[in-house]
């Protein structure tokens, strides 16, 4: 049984992008989460969190995504379940991590826009998407993908009911 987490932090680092030796893509980046002030007003340290994202063959869908779209110094959420990994360090020690298996990642829209937000079309296994092309703002070397941009999603604004649009 796992343990849902979701937690809101900046990201400590530039994501880490790999591909398994499957050719599954996959990141791991950590975010800090502000704790608060003591009883003294002074500030806590942050508490960090590992945070790992997994894609498809070929490295496409979520972590191409976030490899896109998330950076060093964002604010954003995270969504996932709790994952224990156990090891041994280069003196012989045993140790345990807690880690996010994410679920869900994005930018926290209270500290920033995402204006070019756009719906990435589902690949043939009804997950994914079906190339490079979109994503959340325009960072530097971004939507270079093989297909092209989709098309920003607008159905349904300005309806009276928001829930009603397909997409």
């Amino acid at each position: 049984m796992s343990t849902s987490i979701h937690i809101t932090g900046n990201v400590g680092n530039d994501p880490n992008y790999a591909l398994s030796k499957a050719g599954n893509g996959w990141i791991r980046l950590n975010v800090a989460v502000y704790q608060g002030r003591d009883q003294d007003g002074n500030e806590k340290k942050p508490a960090w969190y590992t945070v790992k994202v997994f894609s498809g063959k070929g490295g496409e869908s979520f972590a191409e995504n976030v490899r896109n779209t998330i950076s060093k110094g964002m604010r954003i959420f995270v969504a996932g379940n709790v994952e224990t990994e156990y090891w041994t360090d280069k003196d012989g020690n045993e140790r345990t991590t807690q880690t996010i298996i994410a679920d869900a990642i994005g930018p926290d829209l209270r500290f920033a826009e995402a204006p070019n937000v756009v719906r990435n079309e589902r690949n043939s296994n009804g997950g994914g998407n079906a190339g490079n092309g979109g994503g959340y703002g325009n960072r530097g070397g971004y939507g270079g993908g093989s297909a092209p941009a989709a098309e920003p999603v607008t159905a349904g604004m300005g309806d009276d009911d928001p829930f009603s649009a397909q997409f």
